[in-house]
């Protein structure tokens, strides 16, 4: 039958007709709504383990990050200080969507196109990290020496396409928790560094470790191109490009749990 999709890639939103067999009125090309005559259609959400993820876009699926077989790119890991709190406008942002009735995105930064955007495979990514003290987006106790696989959070970090820009925003609501992946934070051989493994997504092939021997960094937004302020309901694409979790450390570090954000 003739459908008309709306499928949401990075950065934007596509909308055509084609033939798709809906026999059983229910089957769906990724997870999404049906609603008989229109289809609205997420990309599934990479999963943190998975470092075939980034296959559909380009990347080897061959490709094993642990032995390098497959392809070895030119950079294998980020390394980052430790964070020194949680920012004063960031701390404002989730003020602001906690009081929301409904989902809310408060803009922090309109970021520059990335390099090689939409697509280039011979251009590095330039991913987005923010991270801080989770405690600023989570009621739980974060204390406990063994926490659960999941964390409620009422706020994140999260792109925004709206206004033909990408923005990175906190968004959430009060009234409507959403749950977080754990992942634990283990130490490396050569010293105080603390790495979180393979980053999930199109971002397999790359580790992210954290320093804790340097002075904790304020922090900063790659691609930031104008530093902006807004309170308004969250787009429909919001979140298509980030992925995000609560990263905790090993007893003993002295370290608190970090709510860590990833866009791309």
């Amino acid at each position: 039958m003739s459908t008309v999709l709306y499928i949401h890639p990075p950065h934007g939103c596509y909308v055509f007709k084609m033939e798709i067999n809906m026999s059983d009125n229910e089957t769906v090309p990724t997870q999404g709504v049906d609603y008989g005559h229109t289809i609205v259609g997420w990309p599934v959400r990479p999963k943190w383990g998975q470092p075939d993820a980034g296959a559909s876009i380009g990347i080897n699926p061959d490709f094993d990050p642990v032995t390098g077989n497959g392809w070895l790119p030119e950079e294998d890991g980020y390394h980052h200080d430790l964070p020194a709190g949680t920012p004063a406008d960031v701390q404002s942002a989730i003020n602001q969507v906690k009081q929301a009735g409904g989902l809310m995105s408060v803009d922090l930064r309109k970021l520059r196109p990335a390099a090689g955007y939409p697509w280039d495979p011979t251009v590095a990514w330039d991913p987005v990290f923010v991270y801080f003290p989770a405690k600023a987006v989570s009621d739980s106790d974060l204390s406990a020496g063994s926490l659960p696989e999941t964390v409620p959070v009422h706020s994140r970090i999260q792109d925004d396409v709206h206004d033909g820009a990408q923005f990175i925003s906190v968004t959430g609501s009060g009234s409507q928790p959403y749950n977080l992946p754990v992942i634990k934070a283990t130490p490396t051989p050569r010293g105080p560094y603390y790495t979180i493994g393979h980053l999930p997504g199109p971002m397999g092939p790359y580790t992210f470790t954290f320093n804790a021997n340097a002075p904790h960094s304020e922090m900063h937004f790659a691609r930031d191109e104008e530093k902006v302020s807004a309170l308004h309901p969250a787009g429909f694409t919001v979140g298509a490009n980030t992925t995000d979790c609560i990263v905790v450390f090993p007893e003993g570090s002295g370290l608190e749990p970090l709510y860590f954000s990833m866009t791309v």
